[in-house]
């Protein structure tokens, strides 16, 4: 008994300090007052300043986000340093076009970003070269380029075979058979004074035939009929002729290469006279350090590699198809450029939505084809470039819930915006080894990444990645609720304008804005704010046009409104009946 006296807490013990220490005795609560249907019915009445919604022009999404929208022009107007943005209390697809829509017209004065292109690396081939160039040029190279061995094909057969050069070249072919002839001549006189005599066989082969008495020996009879001592001398002169043979050989060789040098320093400077034109031609259209730098190599390597544009040998012709082999080439490819970001129709920075984050998409890759052989092969005109570097220059829009559950997205998206430089490689996840033998050159970029997430997904990477407040270090959180001002009511026509010209909807008449506007303060919970949600607003009025054109009616009316939404409740009420049934 004593013990339950003391856990019970004495009415003394109850009361503030205050009623204790004056031993005032609290006033009893009022009576619980019950409102009406009408005290709790929530009536909006607009005035007569316009008949329809037609009367409106179409208003931007984000009316009442002041807060998100200054997040937005801050993370747009600060380049660099980890300034990219996060956005929450935004989702769906109709959002992000919308955010796309806002940020276009926000940055419609920033410049044009460039082209960029691959081309190949004629000292490293495993090594593609990124170049810049302006917006547009990227195309224009590759159609030169593309031109550019076109009329090398075409033209540089005819040049080797005009008369200038056949003259030329005949003219050195006499010189070094003169020369040729001069060598065997002396030969042939070392020979006689060492007593032989100079004889071809059938198959090309040299003979030395001693000679006795001013005579060649005709058989070996006559040869086993010397002494001993003069066939040791015969032997020993013949070894010593031998010797000397094959300097002359050597000589012979080194006659004959020397031939063909100048035969294709004659062939390099026929082509040089062709090329050097149309490198020039393409230089002064395209003024780029870098472009020139690639085209001296092309011209090099060109002019180094002259049988890659001689007319080919004609094919046997019993052959039953082309003798291939697993090395050939096609020599073209190397001339090639492939433009990975092409800007030719771009105005102004270029602000892109993906709507399916994947690491192929995001990124690129480097793809890989199996060819007649039945190899895996690639090469530089392979590489496939993603949106995060299509979007150079410009802006990026999709949504992070989406991507950190896609395999290697966020760890690359996170080395990719802290370093600045974009790597493009083969995507192998589930791969044991990997067959792509390029390391193309990492690309600067520079673009402005806009994500969209959940609240949860905000708090949970800021508090447990470290790297994430590095990168986005803006969030615009758009709110789900307005305040209830004049300004605001009207947004809701002028929402309900835009959507029904962009899809071709009867208007509304202003009783159905009064009833749209009351359906937003009902979602809101609050007699004094509505909704902020221009995607909700949207679906409520294609529903009540729904219900109009069912009636063949012109315009959306009130009666409409209520039907779209008892007919809302309805669809999904089942449960609810149910359970009062019981």
């Amino acid at each position: 008994m004593k013990s339950s006296l003391l856990a019970r807490p004495s009415r003394l013990a109850c009361l503030p300090a205050t009623a204790q220490a004056t031993g005032e005795e609290l006033k009893a609560a009022h009576a619980p007052h019950e409102l009406t249907a009408e005290q709790l019915s929530f009536h909006v009445a607009l005035d007569d300043s316009f008949a329809t919604t037609s009367e409106f022009p179409p208003r931007e999404d984000f009316d009442g986000q002041e807060r998100a929208l200054a997040a937005l022009e801050l993370g747009l107007g600060v380049a660099g340093g980890g300034y990219n943005i996060f956005v929450s209390g935004l989702a769906g697809t109709e959002k992000f076009a919308a955010l796309q829509q806002w940020i276009t017209r926000r940055v419609a004065a920033s410049p044009t970003p460039g082209d960029w292109a691959y081309v190949h690396n004629f000292k490293h081939p495993d090594a593609p070269c990124a170049i810049y160039l302006r917006a547009g040029e990227g195309a224009r190279l590759k159609e030169k380029m593309h031109n550019l061995v076109k009329s090398l094909r075409d033209q540089l057969p005819k040049a080797f075979r005009q008369e200038d050069f056949d003259q030329e070249k005949e003219q050195l072919r006499e010189k070094y058979n003169r020369r040729a002839q001069d060598l065997h001549a002396a030969f042939e006189k070392l020979a006689r004074e060492k007593g032989f005599l100079l004889r071809a066989g059938p198959g090309g082969q040299i003979f030395f035939i001693p000679i006795i008495n001013d005579k060649p020996m005709e058989s070996p009879e006559e040869f086993s009929q010397l002494s001993e001592e003069e066939r040791e001398n015969i032997g020993r002169r013949q070894q010593e002729l031998a010797v000397e043979m094959e300097r002359l050989g050597r000589k012979q060789h080194e006659v004959m290469r020397e031939m063909e040098s100048d035969i294709r320093l004659v062939e390099r400077r026929f082509c040089e006279n062709l090329l050097s034109p149309l490198i020039a031609e393409i230089e002064r259209e395209i003024e780029n350090e870098e472009v020139g730098a690639y085209l001296a190599e092309v011209k090099e390597h060109i002019l180094n590699n002259l049988d890659d544009f001689k007319e080919a040998e004609r094919a046997l012709p019993f052959a039953p198809y082309p003798q291939a082999t697993p090395h050939e080439r096609d020599p073209s490819l190397e001339y090639d450029v492939n433009v990975v970001v092409d800007n030719t129709d771009t105005k102004g920075a270029p602000v892109l939505i993906e709507t399916s984050p994947t690491y192929l998409n995001l990124f690129g890759t480097i793809e890989r084809v199996v060819d007649r052989f039945g190899r895996i092969v690639t090469n530089f005109t392979r590489i496939r470039s993603g949106s995060l570097l299509r979007a150079h220059g410009g802006y990026l829009i999709f949504s992070l819930d989406d991507a950190i559950t896609e395999p290697a997205v966020w760890k690359v998206l996170k080395r990719t915006l802290k370093s600045g430089r974009i790597e493009l490689e083969t995507y192998e996840p589930f791969a044991l080894f990997s067959t792509s033998g390029l390391k193309p050159e990492a690309v600067k970029i520079d673009t402005k990444v806009i994500v969209a997430g959940s609240p949860f997904s905000y708090y949970l990477l800021y508090t447990w990645d470290e790297e994430f407040r590095e990168i986005f270090k803006v969030r615009a959180d758009f709110r789900r609720v307005m305040e209830l001002e004049r300004n605001h009511l009207l947004t809701y026509a002028q929402w309900a304008a835009k959507v029904c010209r962009e899809e071709s909807l009867p208007h509304l008449d202003r009783a159905a804005v009064e009833r749209i506007i009351e359906f937003g303060a009902r979602q809101a919970g609050d007699r004094e704010k509505v909704l902020a949600s221009y995607t909700e607003v949207a679906d409520l009025v294609r529903e009540a046009a729904f219900w109009s054109r069912k009636e063949n009616g012109q315009l959306v009316s009130a009666r409409h409104v209520e039907k779209a939404i008892d007919n809302r409740v309805f669809r999904s009420n089942r449960i609810e009946e149910e359970i009062r049934e019981l």
